[in-house]
């Protein structure tokens, strides 16, 4: 009975699996409703040179793609770590649109590898703490570059590559959070 419990819906995805490459697509199978969530190292560089050592954390976000070339997420990562007697802890929440170009140029392309563009905004918290206590929320924009690995029509694996700009007291003049993010997807 466990078997059948296990075997009956392998049986049914591997049916929608056939019917979609019959119709000749993963990028029309992959629109609708979607998420993800992850691990995320991000570097913090600040303008006039100063840097944070690499954080650790991890991402979450949901999103839906309207078309086979156009979604739209937001997207939440947290890192942080303790170093040289202090820590520093990072939140950003981002709302963003993502492009497929090859599921605008080709949309029929039966491809399970699906690169992507994202850009968006949003807002953040940055602590420093290292013999004071720096604590500041700021602004976001974000510009990135991703890829979509889909294994099957509803489970995939994606990587992602931002850089985040930032503003506010705690980056006078301005800085910069690269960050990098890999992890599991899920397309419902």
């Amino acid at each position: 009975v466990a078997a059948l419990l296990i075997l009956l819906p392998l049986a049914g995805a591997q049916a929608q699996e056939k019917k979609n490459k019959a119709e000749g697509t993963k990028y029309e199978a992959a629109k609708g409703l979607y998420a993800y969530g992850g691990f995320v190292v991000s570097k913090t560089n600040f303008t006039g040179g100063s840097s944070l050592d690499p954080n650790l954390g991890f991402n979450a976000g949901v999103g839906y793609r309207f078309l086979p070339w156009l979604g739209a997420d937001a997207d939440l990562y947290w890192a942080g770590r303790d170093q040289g007697g202090g820590k520093t802890r990072q939140f950003g929440l981002t709302f963003n649109g993502k492009v497929y170009p090859i599921g605008l140029l080709a949309p029929k392309t039966l491809d399970a590898f699906q690169p992507y563009v994202v850009v968006g905004m949003g807002g953040g918290n940055y602590k420093f703490k290292n013999g004071g206590d720096v604590k500041d929320g700021t602004f976001i924009f974000r510009l990135g570059a991703g890829l979509d690995w889909m294994l099957t029509d509803h489970v995939g694996l994606y990587t992602d590559v931002s850089l985040n700009t930032t503003g506010g007291l705690a980056f006078p003049g301005g800085g910069a959070t690269g960050v990098y993010s890999l992890g599991g997807k899920f397309t419902f």
